[in-house]
């Protein structure tokens, strides 16, 4: 009778499961994009504004998995604001909450111990340049200008402790590249074909000739502004106004 009573707790309990494991999923997703928003808002130079929806979202899901995101985010924004009391504070809470985020907890371990280095009189001046690139490539955000030129000599130097490490980063950087460009090439390409905006094609190719230069898309960016400007020019100069 007791097998019997099993199986029917067990057939019952399933679906339930199934549909909480849905809604967990569900609010990853959530959870995940308004992660990304505020990535993107601190991108364009909101980074007052993007900390404070890091906090309100903290705020919102202070437990789970998704607090150790957010919570790491919310301490990368912070150390490339260059608030690093309040960063190394927020790393301290992701190692002890990250007993399932490994990667994520060594990360912070490794922050918290350049910030320590910032204070004391020997400091790997390379170390602390890297760690503020890993930073900003964590928060969604291209490295300081001249970074791609550091990472390169770093990986080629056969004897730098960071050699590894700045390999790995400049693969992430020319990976986020290559995104931003390849966003900005996809509009130019739906305006020239749909809209026939070339004016606005024009500034978006160059926007990306000019932001990421060392982009693989570069080739297609070429060929479509050529063409751009050869259709502008058949429209001539536009009439003065009365």
């Amino acid at each position: 009778m007791s097998f019997f009573l099993l199986v029917i707790l067990m057939t019952l309990s399933h679906p339930l499961l199934a549909v909480e494991g849905e809604d967990l999923a569900s609010l990853g997703k959530v959870v995940e994009s308004r992660v990304a928003e505020l990535k993107d808002l601190a991108s364009r130079g909101k980074m007052d504004e993007a900390i404070q929806g890091m906090l309100e979202l903290l705020n919102e899901f202070p437990n789970g998995s998704e607090s150790i995101q957010i919570r790491y985010d919310l301490a990368n924004l912070l150390f490339l604001q260059g608030r690093y009391r309040d960063a190394r504070l927020q790393y301290q809470k992701v190692m002890i909450q990250s007993d399932l985020h490994r990667q994520l907890a060594e990360r912070a371990g490794k922050r918290i111990a350049k910030i320590d280095e910032r204070d004391s009189k020997s400091k790997d001046l390379t170390g602390l340049k890297l760690i503020e690139i890993e930073a900003a490539l964590d928060a969604g955000q291209m490295p300081p200008e001249g970074s791609r030129e550091l990472m390169k000599k770093i990986r080629e130097d056969a004897v730098s402790p960071h050699q590894e490490w700045a390999g790995r980063l400049l693969h992430r950087e020319v990976e986020l590249q290559n995104g931003r460009a390849r966003v900005l090439l996809n509009e130019a390409r739906q305006l020239f074909d749909s809209r026939r905006d070339y004016p606005r094609v024009q500034g978006l190719l160059e926007e990306i000739q000019r932001d990421f230069p060392d982009t693989e898309e570069m080739p297609s960016i070429t060929i479509l502004l050529e063409e751009t400007k050869r259709r502008l020019s058949w429209r001539g100069p536009a009439p003065l106004g009365r």
